[in-house]
């Protein structure tokens, strides 16, 4: 059985830890900005309804 997935489109950023907890916690949506001309990629995170209700939640304890 093959698989016909192509991963080729994933990019990683690596962050310090105190910003991945940070962004792990409290982001909804994270924007990539690019610092030479100010261009901006907003992603989504991919959480359903569910998990980002606990999240939020949690934050607020």
């Amino acid at each position: 059985m093959s698989f016909s997935v192509d991963f080729s489109s994933i990019r990683t950023v690596r962050v310090h830890k105190q910003q991945f907890d940070a962004i792990d916690n409290k982001a909804n949506v994270v924007m990539l900005t690019c610092i030479e001309d100010g261009r901006v990629i907003p992603f989504n995170r991919a959480d359903n309804e569910k998990d980002k209700i606990e999240r939020l939640e949690g934050n607020r304890k």
